[in-house]
């Protein structure tokens, strides 16, 4: 999604801009793919060695899914990328995805949270950029007009799907049972309940003994 929306603000000059269709697909499959690989590579205990292959395939992934987009532009003319903006890329999404893993498995406090979600948009950001910085275009006016789609039409089924993907596990977790029953306040017994427990439990323990009378009733 911040991707999406930055590239919203991206124009070439001279030529019209356009995605081709194929790349955005697989731009979309791949972002889900390898973190959700990530995800059970790493587990839920604290590993090294699974927290750096995993951080290496959610990296594999964040990198290639920014290069996806990238090279899904179309002009009219070439578009060419840095080898050096490209390895940047990668090594911040290493970067990013261990860091992410690893609050994953140990960060629980609010503040924590929000401070590795800032992290997250800023490194997230720069990964980004760091792309579109050795990003060259080279407009020909004789080449002929670009195929593909606006990145619009992309843009509004991701944020609805990206919507719903915030909207319905938050929803599950406020309505889950555990969290209904954490949120019920305990009741605390009446003295009155207490004694009469108590009660209760010395009559059944005497009748209980050798030789004990057993109680009759008195109307």
């Amino acid at each position: 999604m911040p991707v999406f929306v930055s590239m919203l603000g991206f124009d070439v000059r001279g030529t019209q801009l356009r995605y081709d269709n194929l790349s955005i697909t697989l731009f979309s499959v791949l972002s889900a793919i390898t973190v959700f690989l990530a995800l059970l590579i790493t587990g839920k205990t604290l590993v090294w060695w699974r927290l750096l292959v995993a951080a290496a395939v959610m990296a594999f992934g964040f990198g290639d899914v920014h290069q996806l987009l990238l090279g899904a532009l179309r002009i009219q003319g070439t578009v060419d990328r840095s080898l050096v903006s490209t390895v940047a890329v990668y090594v911040i999404a290493f970067v990013l995805s261990a860091l992410t893993l690893w609050f994953s498995l140990w960060v629980g406090s609010v503040p924590m949270v929000l401070a590795g979600a800032v992290l997250y948009a800023v490194m997230v950001t720069g990964m980004h950029y760091a792309g579109l910085t050795g990003l060259q275009v080279h407009v020909d006016p004789n080449a002929p007009a670009p195929h593909g789609n606006v990145l619009f039409t992309f843009f509004v089924p991701f944020f609805i799907i990206g919507t719903l993907s915030l909207a319905i596990p938050i929803t599950a977790i406020l309505v889950a049972p555990d969290r209904r029953e954490a949120r019920t306040p305990s009741r605390t017994p009446e003295p009155a309940d207490v004694h009469s427990t108590s009660l209760q439990a010395a009559s059944q323990h005497a009748a209980t003994q050798p030789g004990a009378r057993r109680p009759e009733s008195v109307l």
